[in-house]
């Protein structure tokens, strides 16, 4: 009784709108009509009855034969969708059905476990009380557990530097506003531009810019890449310090050509005469848990087969400052990738002041003499977990390369880890047909082919695009590396 009362309720007070609009149309010739009578998307205002809302098949019938005079009778009305809303929010969120739910929720274990010890099927009467359980918001049909995080892996920071002066805790996008930062104040030629930069961009690395120093110095440009970048070109080539940023590396494509066949070549073509090496192209980069296949990118491959420019990748808020302030610097085109997933997630001690780290140079974070591990960006901190896995778990003794800048690379001192542990394992999250992992292991094997203990081992995303819901299966983790690391050490 109290059921049919709580939905009779919502019933009475919405009845009253439930009025069908009965609609009448009658077409004539168009060029039968002046042209007042027209309207531009085919009806036409003559015509006798109400006029309501516009009927599809009447226009498909009108275009098919306009000198058939259809005339359409339908029940459709909007106040009918007000009412049904009102009806199913009164139902959801009324006290009863949570109640009703609760004791659903109550009998349906209670079934589920009888169920189970007798090996009954009650498939039907499961279903129906699994979307009793669903409509109150405070009733669960399954056990609560802990969330899944959506970083897979760890990060662990760096120790503190202490040859650059005094550090503040910074995480890695505000590493890159400080680096800019000291760019502006210190070279009076420094632009920075892009989209939405004014007010601090997407990711927030520019806010607070343009404030300090002006909206001539930073400032918003149109949605167009290959504008931003050939706009950066000119500036360079005047003698502008040019900051350009694309908002998300997946975006960079349409910027391609000013990048590869201006940007460059703009030196070799003119015998040194001219030149644009003052451009530095920063984009964020990789995968962040949510991004699906247009914001999870890694293009690095396709400028490393580019001489010309270098393309630089940092795996955490010091190297990001060092490395960022080295691009600008340097007297070449410079890509400086950002992983956008350690924008908040990595947070470290960062100097202050201006410093740089040198490019091309890779960094040994960590000795071993079993394996050695490659990689940059994010995936420096997965492989780092894998070692100390590998340690762990095996007993194996790994050496961790953080590459840094990818062009042109650190051909040296991979080698010589290489000749030393006599295993290679090279790990990126852009597909592995393709991606620089495969010129890290065509380099080796020439260079270290009597030093090889075991084929060189590439973990890399697949050959497809980079899914949303199955991000989890896409990505080189942990347990991938690890399994890699055994087939090396049992080869």
């Amino acid at each position: 009784m109290y059921v049919v009362c709580f939905w009779t309720i919502p019933c009475c007070l919405v009845d009253n709108i439930n009025r069908p609009a009965q609609i009448t149309v009658r077409y004539e010739r168009r060029s039968s009509l002046p042209a007042f009578a027209r309207r531009r998307d085919g009806h036409f205002n003559a015509g006798q009855g109400k006029i309501g809302p516009s009927s599809i098949q009447g226009r498909l019938d009108k275009r098919l034969n306009p000198l058939t005079p259809p005339t359409v009778s339908t029940n459709y009305s909007p106040f009918r969708v007000k009412r049904d809303a009102v009806i199913i929010i009164f139902f959801l969120f009324s006290p009863l059905t949570t109640a009703m739910a609760a004791a659903a929720r109550f009998l349906l274990r209670g079934a589920v476990s009888k169920a189970s010890i007798a090996n009954v099927n009650v498939g039907a009467q499961s279903s129906f009380g699994i979307t009793l359980l669903r409509l109150s918001p405070n009733c669960s049909s399954k056990t609560k557990t802990q969330r899944r995080n959506a970083a897979h892996f760890t990060y662990h920071p760096d120790p503190v530097p202490t040859e650059y002066g005094p550090t503040t805790k910074m995480n890695l996008f505000q590493s890159v506003t400080s680096a800019l930062d000291n760019t502006l104040a210190s070279d009076p030629t420094a632009v920075i531009f892009g989209e939405d930069v004014a007010f601090g961009g997407v990711f927030r690395c520019t806010v607070g810019l343009r404030d300090k120093y002006g909206k001539d110095r930073v400032f918003n440009t149109p949605l167009c890449e290959q504008g931003i970048v050939g706009f950066g070109i000119g500036a360079a080539v005047a003698g502008a310090t040019a900051i350009a940023e694309i908002q998300f590396a997946d975006y960079i494509y349409p910027a391609f050509d000013q990048i590869v066949n201006e940007a460059a070549k703009y030196r070799y073509r003119s015998g040194n005469l001219f030149d644009c090496g003052n451009l530095t192209i920063r984009a964020p980069w990789g995968c962040v848990g949510h991004g699906s296949l247009y914001h999870s990118q890694s293009p690095e491959a396709f400028f490393a087969h580019c001489p010309g420019i270098k393309v630089v990748i940092p795996r955490g808020p010091v190297q990001c400052k060092g490395l960022l302030l080295s691009c600008i610097a340097d007297q070449n085109p410079c890509i400086f990738f950002e992983p956008k997933i350690l924008y908040r997630a990595a947070v470290e001690q960062v100097p202050t002041e201006a410093y740089t780290i040198p490019l091309s140079q890779a960094e040994v974070i960590q000795e071993g003499s079993d394996v050695t591990l490659v990689a940059w960006g994010t995936q420096i901190h997965v492989l780092r977990e894998v070692a100390n896995m590998a340690q762990e778990k095996l007993g194996v003794s790994c050496e961790l390369i953080d590459l840094q800048t990818i062009l042109p690379w650190d051909t040296e001192t991979v080698c010589k880890s290489v000749a030393k542990t006599g295993r290679l394992l090279i790990s990126h999250e852009a597909p592995i047909t393709g991606g620089f992992a495969a010129e890290i292991s065509s380099t080796v094997q020439e260079q270290c082919f009597l030093n090889l203990e075991a084929p060189i081992a590439r973990v890399c995303g697949y050959d497809t695009p980079f899914p949303h819901i199955f991000e989890p299966f896409y990505i080189p983790d942990k347990w991938k590396c690890f399994d890699a690391i055994k087939k090396l050490i049992s080869y």
